[in-house]
This record gives C-alpha cells, sequence and structure tokens, in this order.
C-alpha cells in the first residue's frame, strides 16, 4: 500500500505518484524522470514545508505580535486608563486636598477674623471699660464736687438762715440777774421773737429785750414797757399814772418805794417807751436818769418762749 503524505496531502506508492497540480495525472514516465521529479517534487515539498514553516512562522510571529500588539495596546490602554484613573484620582485627591485646605484656609481665615474680631471686641470693651472707668472717676470727682458745693450751699443757707432768723425772727438769750422775778428767774433761758416789731409797734405790757446804753451793744437789759410815746408817765407813792390816770397792773411783786424821776411827769416822745422791772425795788429801769425812756431803734425784740428750766417750759403771757 501506499502512505499518505499528511503535510503536503499526497499519497505516495512505489511505483507511482499522484499529484494534485494542475488537475493533470503523470504515468508511464521513466524512472529517471520520476527520481529526478520526486527529488524535485520533494525539493518543492521541503520548499513549500518550509514557506509553510515561514509561513506559520510568520503567522505565528505576526500572531505573536499582534497579540503582543494587543496585548501592548491593552497594557497600554489599561496603562493610560489606569494613569487617567490615576490622574483623575489624583485630581480628585488634589481638589479634594485644595477644598480640603480651602475649608481649613476659609476655617482658619474665619477663625483669624473671629480672633480679630474677638480682639477688636476685647479692645472695644477694654476701651469701653476704660472710658467707663474715666467716666466714673470724672462722675466721682464731679460728686465729690457736687457734694462739696452741695454742703457749703447747705451751710450757707443754714448760716444765712440763722443769722436771718436772728436778726429779724428770733434768738436765744438768757435772764442774768432778779430785776423780773416772780415773773422771770435768773439763768431762765429764753427765745426772742423780733419779727412782730418788723410790722407793727411794742405794746404795753410787752416783755423787751433792748439795749439801754447806745456804746455798749453788748449789754442788754430784759424789761417790761409802762408808758408808750406820746404818753405823760408819772408815778406818785407806789401808784403810776399814765396821762393822769392810775394804771392798773399787777406784775409788781412789791409797792414801789422810789419812783426816781418818774417823780415827776415825764411825757414820752413820738418812739419813746418807759419801762420797768417786776421787782420794783430790785431794777434799773427808766426810773434810772442814767437809762431813762429808751427809743424804739433800741429795742431788740419780744420774750415769746421760756426753754429752759424744762419744768418752767411756757409762752410768757405779756397783756
Amino acid at each position: 500500500m501506499g502512505r499518505k503524505d499528511f503535510e503536503n496531502n499526497e499519497w505516495i506508492d512505489e511505483g507511482l505518484n499522484i499529484m494534485k497540480s494542475s488537475n493533470k495525472v503523470h504515468a508511464g514516465e521513466n524512472q529517471s524522470n520520476m527520481l529526478g521529479n520526486s527529488k524535485k517534487q520533494n525539493i518543492d515539498n521541503n520548499i513549500t514545508d518550509n514557506n509553510s514553516e515561514k509561513n506559520n512562522s510568520e503567522e505565528n510571529n505576526s500572531g505573536k505580535n499582534n497579540s503582543e500588539r494587543n496585548s501592548s495596546k491593552e497594557n497600554n490602554l489599561k496603562e493610560n486608563n489606569s494613569k487617567e484613573n490615576n490622574s483623575e484620582e489624583n485630581n480628585s485627591k488634589e481638589n479634594d486636598s485644595k477644598a480640603n485646605n480651602s475649608e481649613k484656609n476659609n476655617l482658619k481665615e474665619n477663625n483669624s477674623k473671629e480672633n480679630n474680631s474677638k480682639a477688636n471686641n476685647s479692645e472695644e470693651n477694654n476701651l469701653k471699660e476704660n472710658n467707663s472707668e474715666e467716666n466714673n472717676s470724672e462722675e466721682k470727682n464731679n460728686n465729690y464736687v457736687k457734694d462739696i458745693l452741695e454742703m457749703i450751699i447747705y451751710f450757707a443757707i443754714v448760716i444765712f438762715a440763722v443769722l436771718l432768723i436772728h436778726h429779724f425772727v428770733g434768738q436765744q438769750v438768757e435772764v442774768s440777774g432778779s430785776s423780773m422775778e416772780t415773773t422771770l428767774h435768773d439763768t431762765d433761758h429764753l427765745i426772742l421773737e423780733k419779727l412782730s416789731y418788723q410790722f407793727g409797734d411794742p405794746k404795753r405790757f410787752d416783755i423787751i429785750v433792748f439795749r439801754p446804753y447806745s456804746d455798749e451793744k453788748d449789754v442788754y437789759y430784759i424789761k417790761r414797757i409802762i408808758g408808750l410815746p406820746g404818753e405823760k408817765v408819772q408815778i406818785i407813792g407806789s401808784d403810776i399814772y399814765i396821762n393822769g390816770e392810775l394804771l392798773e397792773e399787777d406784775y409788781g411783786c412789791e409797792k414801789i418805794i422810789d419812783g426816781g424821776i418818774a417823780n415827776e411827769s415825764i411825757e414820752l416822745g413820738e418812739d419813746e417807751y418807759f419801762v420797768l422791772g417786776d421787782n420794783r425795788n430790785n431794777s434799773k429801769d427808766s426810773r434810772d436818769p442814767s437809762i431813762g425812756p429808751i427809743h424804739k431803734s433800741s429795742i431788740m425784740g419780744r420774750a415769746w418762749v421760756r426753754i429752759w428750766p424744762l419744768n418752767d417750759f411756757r409762752v410768757l403771757e405779756h397783756q
């Protein structure tokens, strides 16, 4: 039997060679030609085999190259994708980092602004506190000055009021001696009232305080008015006559022994008053020629209230 050459798709027999070439069958050739043809055919087959191997090799190489190229492309694509992804990730990270940095910067800026605001507020508060302290200090100083001025004004008003009261209204006096017994006693303290004589004239039986001597401003007497301006006063015995009529009064603690200058009739001037002490025999009054009738200008005021001793506290009776 023959055998088949699988590589060239041919049947080989010892005496017959069948070839599928140009659809022709050769037979009856001599052996030489057959051998030549066989060698030639072998060479052609070898060439064909080599070409086939080359082609297969080229195809394999081409496939490999294509595969390598595809793999390279895929790798490059993957690498590019990876790079792009990495780039995107890096960009994303960079953007995130930038965003975080921006947020941090904004936060720092906000914190800085807040700190600056707090610092400014603190400075403003400190300035306000300092201004407040200065204002409080100034206010305190002004209050001190105001208090001092108010105190000065207060004392000035008090002093003025006291002087006004002392000069026009009243003052405290102390009785010295016994010339007004039994109505007043030694060391009695009285309030002297002056206001009524600023608007009116003294009246009969008023108890008055006066200056008996014009050249001695610190000497005061306290007596009772008996005769009024324009009247005629005369003491006869122990009786007192006004304009020739007997004066009925019960202030004297005893009968008059000495009438002094009033033993003769005394006519009083327009502003003159005749005064006597209630202790008629122990009193230096208008009967004494060194005193005589007194002028209204020498009268300081009228005794109003006895304030001491307390058990004798009372308003004095004049009529």
